[in-house]
């Protein structure tokens, strides 16, 4: 393999697990990691919907809250 910054003709690995499925689990297992490894593990597709839902709710409950807030009169000092 070797050191991209120091060879620049050495050529990353890239490998993709689904851990949903079982035998991804044992197959990571025999990955051997380096120093300066890189390891990225992506959001599951459920909780990206769940945060574009989270984003829309915060999004109609301020809208609520300002205009609840508006309909209030403060006491005139």
């Amino acid at each position: 393999m070797g050191d991209l910054r120091n060879n620049p003709a050495a050529r990353a690995r890239v490998f993709r697990l689904d851990l949903m499925q079982p035998v991804s689990m044992f197959v990571g297992q025999q990955f051997g990691l380096q120093p300066r490894d890189v390891v990225y593990v992506t959001n599951a597709p459920l909780y990206e919907y769940d945060k574009i839902l989270t984003s829309i709710y915060r999004t109609f409950s301020i809208y609520g809250v300002i205009r609840s807030s508006s309909t209030v009169s403060l006491p005139a000092f």
